[in-house]
């Protein structure tokens, strides 16, 4: 028993003096042909390969310090480079990429924004809402990554966690304001958002999907789940989502939302009504805990997208908008290819959709 304790205050010497080091701007790799001499390399596990059959060539190319999960043999441990062990290998990513980047200490508001539908369209509302109050917003999606004059093509919704970190503090010191995060289930499961605070949850839906890799709603609900319940945020939940209002027994109130009157005590909500929908757009009657009725009249089209103008606008109010503020929605006509309206001189109602 001593020499477990023992062992366990070296590893958490070794891990403060890894932080030390990784604070003062070494660079981080979880592919160990990138690493370069003094790197971090951090073997993580995967679901095909093992990081930790590649700790040799790390080592090779110079890495200073080697983080892995444990089962390292002493024959592979050469002299001159350090070794720490970590049991949960995402986190230890995440709690080395906040430390490097600064994310742990100075970044923008982050929203982080999960469900089977509606992540991008809601992303662009918000984006949309935080541009009416001259405020910077960056946006990490599925269409793209963008913010204050730039633009990169989205290889994955939600990037890798190096990825991600360097991302949000490049925003930060590009001085944007507030930043729409959609958080795929593939990167919850993953780890991909690790070491970051979110400022504000919010889930869309739950549909079929992804059950190729989770196999089913069940284990495809749980991991959209760790979201809420591995932050102490407050959330946004849609309360017409069977799904949703599981969710809100777990996790902490914000606002809920609903286009059919459900409420669930301790939680303020946001009630809407579809007034009038047409090819043309919508018109939405909203009502807060208040008391406070005002209307908005869309360009989107579809219950769904209704039920996204609820999204956005519980967003707002959580944020601290005025309902008066929440009518700059009625100049938004959508994100590209989620049924994006083609304008015609012929009157037509021509829309691309090409997100599945």
């Amino acid at each position: 028993m001593a020499q477990d304790q023992e062992e366990i205050h070296q590893q958490s010497a070794k891990w403060q003096e890894l932080l030390g080091y990784v604070q003062q701007g070494a660079n981080l790799h979880t592919h160990s042909g990138s690493v370069r001499p003094g790197d971090v390399f951090v073997a993580l596990p995967g679901s095909k390969t093992d990081g930790a059959q590649y700790i040799p060539q790390a080592v090779a190319n110079g890495a200073a310090w080697i983080v892995h999960p444990g089962h390292v043999q002493p024959e592979q441990v050469p002299t001159g480079v350090r070794f720490v062990a970590c049991a949960d290998m995402g986190s230890a990513l995440g709690t080395l990429a906040a430390a490097r980047y600064q994310t742990d200490r100075k970044r923008p508001l982050l929203i982080g924004i999960t469900g089977t539908n509606g992540k991008t369209t809601v992303s662009y509302l918000v984006e949309h809402l935080w541009r009416f109050r001259k405020k910077e917003c960056g946006i990490i999606g599925t269409i793209s990554y963008r913010w204050k004059g730039q633009e990169k093509t989205a290889d994955l919704t939600t990037p890798g966690c190096l990825d991600l970190h360097a991302m949000v503090a490049q925003m930060s010191q590009d001085g944007v304001d507030a930043v729409c995060m959609e958080v795929s289930s593939h990167a919850l499961d993953q780890q991909r958002t690790a070491g970051l605070n979110f400022d504000l949850a919010v889930f869309t839906n739950l549909t079929q999907d992804h059950l190729d890799y989770h196999q089913d709603m069940e284990a495809y609900y749980q991991v959209k789940s760790r979201l809420f319940t591995d932050s102490n945020c407050p959330s946004i939940v849609n309360f017409d989502d069977p799904f949703g209002r599981r969710l809100a027994g777990l996790a902490r109130p914000g606002r809920g939302y609903s286009l059919t009157g459900t409420e669930i005590r301790g939680w303020p909500s946001l009630q809407g009504r579809i007034e009038h929908m047409l090819g043309t757009g919508q018109i939405v009657t909203m009502q807060d805990n208040s008391k406070k009725t005002w209307t908005l009249r869309s360009k989107l089209v579809g219950r769904h997208n209704a039920s996204n103008l609820l999204t956005a606008q519980a967003v707002g109010l959580e944020l601290g908008c005025d309902p008066e503020e929440l009518t700059a929605l009625e100049s938004f006509s959508g994100p590209p290819g989620r049924l994006q309206r083609i304008e015609n001189s012929s009157g037509l109602h021509v829309f691309v959709d090409y997100a599945h």
